[in-house]
């Protein structure tokens, strides 16, 4: 189990995600994205043991990323990123803390297949294996 861990999307609100309530804040998290569809959110969420998920909504689908803790001790880490359609072509721009990422396309998912694997990764410690995932 991952929790308790904290939800960041704006400077200075940060929000708990707890094994009670988990959907609570990703439902307000996905209010938040979608009401700017011209700049959608990416949210971090950082895990009890430090591990780092990076997820978006916007009208096209949903971002998920993994990064291990190792990153933040400068150590060999793993970063893991969810591909949905190959084929698909473009980029998205999110924002995270006002700051701007351009994102591939090819690297959404449905909203509900990235809530299911975040859901499954906070309550068993496992990335989804019904998701696609490429080594960054």
């Amino acid at each position: 189990m991952r929790y308790p861990a904290t939800m960041v999307w704006r400077k200075g609100d940060e929000v708990a995600v707890t094994s009670g309530e988990p959907m609570a804040a990703f439902d307000r998290f996905e209010g938040d994205s979608l009401a700017d569809p011209d700049w959608p959110l990416l949210a971090e969420i950082l895990d009890c043991d430090g591990n780092s998920l990076t997820i978006g909504i916007a009208a096209q689908g949903a971002y998920f990323e993994f990064v291990s803790k190792e990153i933040r001790q400068n150590q060999h880490y793993t970063d893991l990123v969810c591909v949905g359609d190959d084929a698909a072509e473009g980029t998205i721009d999110f924002l995270l803390c006002d700051h701007h990422s351009e994102l591939d396309c090819r690297n959404l998912i449905s909203v509900q297949a990235m809530k299911d694997a975040v859901r499954q990764y906070l309550e068993t410690g496992d990335l989804s294996e019904r998701i696609r995932w490429e080594r960054v």
